[in-house]
């Protein structure tokens, strides 16, 4: 199949070229077509020759069909010549489809694939030159104007010349633009390629950019000028014929290759180190060798170093290397060289021995460098001594020991002047000389000061090695540093004196225990001999919980030793212990598990009496229970602030609010919202200034005076409070001091006294409408009858003795004048105060009063006498309800009722009417509010509309007394 192909190739290329010859002798149209005949001839073959080498050696890699390809198509543009139009059409249409393929092959060079944007590109140019000279056939009769020769185009469907040029130009700028991308492209690649790679693509790249400038040059010059574009179109023919020849030469260098590779064995002998001999028949001067160990999986270098085993990569490959079906090595190259298989394997046969032995040494190596390694990064000492003492190697523990900084500081010195003391250096070296000749195997301890100083302590062990005679012929001595464990013991030995020291004179009580609970012989401090009145010899073999411990508590104190012993740990507890002489104890204990001794586990009580500090808590908790309950039980409010005036909480939950129950009930605020709350946010603005000034004075240790301010409730109502700031120490610690505000709701004190000296304030108004109301009754009145009275008396007098008749006329009339204001006066005085009231009772007032009223009222009165205040109050509350029912209630029935019970007088006056009654909107029910107030009474409206009004005022028979302060 290989022969068909290379043979069908080879014979389209030779007729296509026959044919092209053919063409250009029968053309006439060309001013030189020897010349340009030839050139294209031998570019299109060389292509075709150079694609069928590469189809041969490389049937799978493309690019070889793509240099057929475009030698094949190059001939395509011969029909250019033809003088047959349907030819000459054609020929100028496909004439730029060898470009298109020359550019393929050049972006899909070395390995034959082209990427997307290569084929991008290659779309767009193959538009711009195939399809751009189309367009121009169809819209221009004669595309070339330049040829006068050339038939025209053969499928012009119009003759627009103007339009042939703008489709040319633009198709131009397209295909100038596409040949600088490509030109961009392959820089770039070269640009990112390796040294190997760079060897392969120099060659073609360059050839291929020489004929694309050329190309790009005679494009434009098509445009400008038919005499330059001749030079430049045969020079391109020229660059463009060298292309195949850099395309075989790169095909054919692995041949060329494998006789250097034959070479590198001459390199070898003469010197030239394996690596390097390798990398210069690849031609990869960064080619690495690494190697396979024999009997240890793994891979070192040439050096025997590890190495990781190598993977290929994107930047790297990697071709191992076999001999006797065992791999030996790897070689790490230029991912390239995979385009030349033959080249490496030729090159690993020719280097496997070399490499195999280049293996061995690294092997040897390796294994050389393992025991360095080991010896010199082991804790214990080596040191390699002579028969006469000298040291001829060591590892770095040994220098480290003897406090140098270097090996050679140490070689060739005595061993007994490094690591042995002055004092015992005599009798090391006489031990040495007595060793000889056999030098047994010896241990031996011993402490000496090393070069910086620092004292160190090694444990040693000395063996002979004996050449292939038997003869001793060096000594290994091989130590231990001990040193930390010397100064271990010593520090622990020193530790349990000091704590001896300190747990005999620890003020807790401590003894040690087994699981059992027996004491072990002297296992107590003084503290606990001197706290239970028991000598030292005394306590051994006793059992803690029978013995010092009460018994109402001894099984709680043994279940809690049986946990500990188990491996639980539980926190301190307190129960009672009891002394050698029967005093109870109440002491807070704790018990630890020990580490084993002898295969003993020994538990550790720790206990501290506190039987004092028992009975001063007990004494302060009833302090403090007492406290609280009186802080609680007072009516005042009470809260404690810091020095910003912030609430504090209790000290004991962070979450309760440092104030007393009156507080909470007067003002109902949850202790969450007022932690850290400041107290000034709960006081009225108005106030806040000196609040502030009375909380700022008892902070400095200044107590405020009493002062009087608003507060705010949870509910949005405001209380009037009466309070101090006094200081108070801090007995938590967490501030300097604290300030306590205590102090007693007055609201409604304040409220009464408003309400008093308002009711003050109209009675007083009240007396003296009265008395202007009975002056002007009095003046308007009786004053005028008596006036006239008067009057009459003198003109009687005058005409007594003139004219009797007349004088006792006036006389008559004078009489009945003076009955008139007698009456007047009597009604003027009923309505200060009526007489009957006082001469005949409550009663009798109101039923006089009654009988006036012109609507039906019923009346429920008690016969008996009630004190004078009492009915007088209770007569002007009827009078005053009912003229305002007959007035404005419009009603038909009146209900009057007065009850003496219970050392209290009930009034009551209900009518059917209207209702809608306001105690505030008049004076008349708000002065009997004052009235009956004056006797610490009430009065209540209960007036709703439609549906009546009733009126009930109650009043105490007898004045309640105040509260004793």
């Amino acid at each position: 199949m290989r022969v068909l192909r290379f043979g069908a190739a080879a014979g389209i290329a030779v007729a296509e070229a026959a044919a092209a010859v053919a063409l250009v002798f029968a053309s006439h149209h060309d001013p030189d077509p020897w010349l340009i005949a030839a050139f294209a001839v031998v570019a299109g073959l060389t292509f075709v020759a150079a694609g069928l080498v590469a189809l041969w050696r490389r049937p799978d890699n493309a690019t070889g069909a793509w240099m057929v390809a475009t030698g094949c198509l190059w001939f395509v543009a011969a029909l250019t010549e033809s003088n047959e139009s349907w030819v000459w059409t054609a020929g100028f249409v496909l004439a730029n489809l060898a470009f298109v393929s020359f550019a393929g092959l050049i972006l899909a060079y070395p390995d034959g694939r082209l990427e997307r944007r290569d084929l991008w590109l290659l779309a767009v140019g193959g538009v711009a030159s195939v399809g751009g000279n189309f367009v121009v056939s169809l819209i221009d009769e004669t595309p070339v104007s330049q040829c006068d020769n050339c038939p025209g185009s053969a499928i012009a469907v119009t003759d627009s010349h103007t339009a042939a040029e703008i489709v040319t130009a633009v198709c131009t700028i397209a295909i100038v633009a596409v040949l600088a991308l490509i030109v961009a492209t392959l820089v770039n690649r070269w640009r990112r390629a390796s040294v190997t790679s760079r060897r392969t693509l120099t060659p073609v790249y360059a050839t291929c950019g020489v004929a694309l400038v050329l190309l790009l040059a005679s494009v434009i010059a098509d445009q400008l000028s038919h005499v330059t574009f001749s030079v430049l179109w045969v020079l391109f023919l020229v660059a463009f014929a060298l292309v195949p020849i850099s395309f075989l030469v790169g095909v054919l260098r692995s041949r060329f290759d494998r006789a250097a590779a034959a070479r590198f064995l001459l390199s070898l002998d003469a010197g030239v180190p394996l690596r390097d001999a390798v990398a210069q028949a690849l031609h990869d001067p960064t080619l690495e060798i690494v190697y396979r160990l024999g009997d240890r999986e793994g891979w070192v270098d040439e050096q025997g170093r590890e190495v990781e085993e190598p993977y290929p990569t994107a930047d790297r490959a990697v071709t191992t290397i076999e001999r006797n079906g065992r791999r030996v090595a790897a070689l790490v190259h230029d991912p390239a060289l995979a385009e030349e298989p033959d080249t490496i394997d030729l090159v690993a046969s020719a280097a496997g021995l070399p490499l195999e032995n280049t293996r061995l040494q690294a092997d040897l190596r390796s294994e050389f460098q393992f025991l360095v390694t080991l010896v010199d990064t082991a804790p214990s000492l080596f040191v390699h001594l002579d028969l006469d003492g000298t040291i001829l190697n060591q590892n770095n523990a040994a220098v480290d020991v003897a406090g140098e900084d270097d090996q050679e500081q140490i070689r060739g010195r005595k061993f007994w002047d490094v690591f042995v003391d002055p004092l015992e250096r005599e009798e090391l070296i006489q031990r040495f000389k007595d060793a000889a000749p056999d030098y047994p195997e010896e241990e031996y301890e011993n402490t000496f000061v090393n070069a910086r100083g620092e004292r160190r302590v090694v444990y040693w062990h000395g063996a002979p090695i004996p050449d292939e005679h038997g003869r001793v012929r060096a000594i290994i001595a091989g130590g231990i540093d001990i040193t930390a464990r010397h100064e271990e013991a010593e520090a622990r030995e020193r530790e349990r004196a000091f704590l001896n020291a300190i747990a005999n004179e620890a003020p807790s009580l401590l003894c040690l225990i087994d699981e059992k609970g027996i004491l072990a012989p002297f296992a107590t401090n003084k503290a606990f001999e001197r706290t239970l009145e028991v000598e030292p010899d005394a306590t051994g073999g006793t059992v803690f919980w029978d013995t010092w411990v009460a018994p109402e508590d001894s099984a709680r104190v043994k279940a809690l030793v049986a946990r500990v012993a188990a491996g639980e740990t539980v926190r301190d507890h307190d129960h009672t212990w009891i002394t050698k002489t029967g005093r109870r104890l109440a002491v807070s204990w704790s018990c630890t598990r020990l580490p084993s001794i002898d295969e003993r586990r020994l538990l550790l009580i720790s206990g501290v009496d506190v039987t004092e500090r028992k009975q001063r808590e007990l004494q302060l908790q009833h302090e403090r229970d007492i406290t609280s309950t009186l802080m609680q039980a007072i009516p005042s409010i009470v809260v404690v602030v810091d020095r910003e005036g912030m609430i504090v909480d209790n000290g004991v939950d962070a979450t309760a609010a440092a104030v007393n129950e009156a507080f909470r009930t007067a003002l109902g605020w949850p202790d969450a919202d007022i932690v850290g709350t400041s107290v000034l946010e709960l006081i009225d603005p108005d106030d806040g200034y000196f609040a502030r000034m009375a909380i700022a004075s008892a902070a400095n240790g200044v107590a405020s005076g009493e002062r009087e301010t608003r507060w705010s409730r949870a509910d949005g109502e405001h209380l009037v409070f009466s309070w101090t700031a006094t200081p108070v120490a801090d007995v938590t610690g967490r501030e300097p001091s604290l300030v306590l505000l205590s102090g007693n709701d007055v609201t409604q004190r304040r409220k009464q006294e408003q309400e008093i000296r308002a009711s003050r304030t109209r009675i007083i108004e009240a007396a003296d409408d009265a008395r202007r109301l009975l002056e002007r009754n009095l003046h308007d009145g009786a004053q005028q009858r008596l006036v006239a009275l008067s009057v009459s008396l003198r003109l009687a007098e005058s005409r007594a003795k003139t004219d009797p008749a007349a004088a006792e006329a006036i006389i008559q009339a004078s009489r009945e004048e003076l009955a008139a204001a007698l009456e007047e006066l009597r009604e003027l005085a009923r309505g200060i105060h009526p007489a009957v009231l006082t001469d005949r009772g409550l009663a009798a007032a109101i039923e006089a009063l009654v009988i006036r009223t012109p609507i039906p009222v019923t009346v429920h009165v008690p016969s008996d006498r009630l004190p004078p205040a009492i009915e007088a109050a209770a007569y002007y509350v009827v009078s005053e309800a009912v003229t305002n029912i007959v007035k404005y209630a419009g009603a038909t029935t009146i209900d009057v009722t007065v009850e003496a019970r219970d050392d209290w007088v009930t009034v009551t006056v209900a009518d059917d009417g209207c209702g809608g009654a306001d105690p505030e909107g008049g004076t008349g029910l708000r002065g009997l509010r004052d009235r009956v107030g004056a006797l610490d009474g009430t009065l209540h409206v209960d007036s709703p509309a439609d549906r009546g009004t009733r009126i009930v005022a109650e009043i105490p028979l007898a004045q309640r007394p105040e509260l004793a302060l």
